[in-house]
């Protein structure tokens, strides 16, 4: 197909780079399907196995040539990546996309999505094969959700998985054995949810949690900074301004990442709609919520974020520009570090672990798994 002239360093992937990576395991799928002879094509097999390209940080230009898209970030060296071993491509900030690479999505049917630095979803460039194939699934999302017991247990594990992390927070942060009570009281709230009756008693077992973690946490945070508990609309001191912020942050992100795995972020399993809340972003935040507020706690801590940078009326608390931009940039520099989860064996961002979730999610609206698991660190 037509397209710009690659130049001659980017004809091959750099060996070391994580598109390398994926290259090789696609490979490796291949040649597996073959050898085994399991009858499934493998351009079948790649559209199962397809890739999620998920592009922040400092500007990208993505362009194409001979059927393969080409990604140049900044000084380093441009990295390519077939265009049939991609699904969707999500660039949060401001990125650029040539007219011909536009056209090459379109044509392998794959979508791409837009979104502010800060992960506000923005819209979407796909083809109408595309489309169909998202307005099935959100038809299938929609379908499996109506059913009150198998909605009821992926909302209880959804609440189990925040308790747990909130447990984990505490044990984190404890020099002695200050927080083993809280602790245990966690440990005995996630017990309970597995035999909820409603999502109106998990809701309860879920503030009873924050509660206790809260409180448990007040103790965390200099006095100065006058946090007794969780408050927002307007958040009233400096603590809860820093949570506001960045449970939005988070919200926007796993928002975007839901549009880009081809789910509906309006239909969910616990979160009750009203107004234009994506409930469905709100169900799958809560496993990360923690890593919001161990941000939050650390910049207090290491003195990133005083006291003084912040104005507290009758209005509320606020923060002023420079600190917000200061709160943002540490945020996303924790979104970037990566980590290893559950039952994993490599590191992964918080962009690939919510996208793991996503598709963990989807194989159960298709019935390919009996039930949904939320992510868990531990």
């Amino acid at each position: 197909m037509g397209g710009e002239k690659a130049p001659s360093f980017a004809a091959q992937v750099p060996p070391e780079s994580w598109l390398a990576q994926v290259e090789t395991q696609k490979q490796k799928t291949a040649e597996k399907a073959l050898e085994k002879k399991t009858g499934i094509a493998i351009g079948e097999r790649e559209q199962q196995q397809a890739l999620d390209l998920v592009l922040c940080g400092e500007k990208a230009l993505l362009s194409t040539h001979e059927a393969r898209l080409y990604i140049q970030q900044g000084e380093a060296e441009k990295n390519s990546i077939p265009w049939s071993h991609l699904r969707s491509i999500l660039l949060f900030g401001q990125h650029h996309i040539t007219t011909p690479a536009l056209k090459a999505a379109f044509k392998h049917h794959v979508a791409i999505h837009y979104a502010s630095g800060n992960g506000i979803y923005q819209g979407m460039s796909s083809s109408a094969h595309t489309q169909h194939q998202h307005s099935e699934l959100w038809l299938m999302q929609q379908l499996c959700f109506q059913n009150e017991q198998t909605s009821l247990a992926a909302a209880c594990s959804i609440v189990a998985a925040r308790l747990r992390h909130q447990a984990e927070v505490l044990r984190v942060r404890q020099k002695q054995s200050e927080f083993t009570q809280a602790i245990q009281q966690l440990q005995n709230l996630v017990n309970k949810t597995r035999n909820a009756q409603d999502k109106t008693q998990l809701n309860g077992y879920e503030g009873k949690g924050a509660s206790i973690y809260f409180q448990s946490l007040q103790t965390l945070i200099p006095e100065a900074f006058g946090f007794t508990g969780r408050n927002r609309r307007p958040p009233r001191d400096p603590f809860n301004v820093l949570l506001s912020m960045g449970y939005t942050s988070l919200y926007n992100h796993v928002q975007s990442l839901c549009y880009a795995a081809g789910l509906s972020p309006w239909t969910g399993v616990y979160h009750q709609p009203h107004g234009e809340h994506a409930v469905l972003a709100s169900d799958l935040m809560e496993p990360f919520r923690h890593i919001i507020e161990r941000t939050a706690l650390s910049s207090i801590m290491l003195k990133q974020i005083k006291l003084a940078d912040f104005k507290e009326s009758a209005e509320g608390c606020f923060m002023n520009t420079q600190t917000r931009k200061t709160w943002l940039a540490l945020l996303h520099k924790n979104f970037d570090k990566t980590f290893k989860a559950r039952g994993e064996t490599e590191a992964r961002n918080l962009y690939q672990h919510i996208q793991a979730q996503n598709q963990q999610l989807i194989l159960w609206i298709r019935g390919e798994k009996p039930s949904f698991q939320a992510w868990r660190l531990r």
